[in-house]
């Protein structure tokens, strides 16, 4: 959209555009997630029972699951915000995309799971907030995190999801003072 000029569009609207992104995105990310992960839950449930998909130990573990998975989704979406705002200085997607997607994938424990990575780099998987996004929800699933850390967690969640769209809005405002329309 920036790279090919249609931010020209997107300015001429009448919203506030970072809210607008925010909600598109999170439209486009549980559309394509709920068409993936039902037909796999379907079956997860129904393998023999050594590979049968459990449900947690008990329901407060499977309400902070929910509650820490829809957080998540709102954190992965403010990530993602600054990665597009960061295409306003760069006008090319790559760099961004691949440092995030790299330094992401691996902080949230979707390369090493993060409790069998090395102190240090554990120690900065919890305050990164990429672990939030995946391996928190998850790991409360599982029952490998006590209500305590859980609610705490959400609470670091909460913290990221408030600095990430207050940093985001404001960088987005100061980028479209400067904004350059290229393509199109």
């Amino acid at each position: 959209m920036i790279v090919k000029g249609n931010i020209a569009y997107e300015l001429s609207r009448p919203v506030d555009l970072y809210y607008f992104w925010y909600a598109r995105l999170i439209a486009q990310r549980l559309a394509s997630a709920l068409l993936r992960f039902l037909p796999i839950l379907v079956v997860a449930f129904l393998l023999p029972e050594p590979y049968r998909f459990g449900l947690p130990s008990d329901f407060i573990h499977f309400l902070l699951f929910l509650l820490t998975l829809i957080l998540g989704l709102i954190l992965i979406i403010a990530i993602t915000m600054i990665i597009y705002i960061s295409m306003f200085h760069t006008l090319n997607e790559t760099g961004s995309l691949l440092l995030f997607s790299v330094l992401g994938d691996f902080f949230a424990g979707l390369t090493i799971p993060v409790p069998l990575m090395p102190y240090p780099l554990k120690v900065l998987a919890y305050i990164l907030p990429f672990r939030y996004t995946s391996d928190l929800p998850f790991r409360i699933y599982a029952g490998n995190i006590t209500i305590n850390e859980g609610c705490l967690s959400i609470g670091v969640q909460l913290i990221w999801i408030i600095l990430l769209i207050y940093f985001g809005r404001l960088w987005l405002k100061k980028s479209l003072k400067k904004v350059v329309i290229q393509g199109g």
